[in-house]
């Protein structure tokens, strides 16, 4: 009995580890494999920031951006 306490457990997780590494995530390809899709960039929308920072002087306030917006913008693939 004490025998069959110790490896059900064990089987357990073992039957739990060979669940999370099936399916069809774990065969997938990443998207940067895939010549066919452009990744998106993602960098500041410096126009919008330029725009609250130039309303915040304005009203006399001081803008930190802790998180600044961003702007997706497709890759070029050359």
């Amino acid at each position: 009995m004490r025998t069959l306490c110790r490896f059900v457990p064990v089987l357990l997780v073992l039957a739990l580890a060979a669940c999370a590494s099936s399916g069809p995530m774990a065969s997938s390809t990443a998207p940067s494999a895939r010549p066919d899709v452009q990744p998106n960039l993602m960098h500041d929308d410096g126009e919008y920031i330029a725009r609250v920072n130039a309303e915040a002087r304005r009203r006399g306030l001081l803008v930190h951006w802790v998180n600044p917006p961003p702007k997706h913008v497709a890759a070029r693939v050359e």
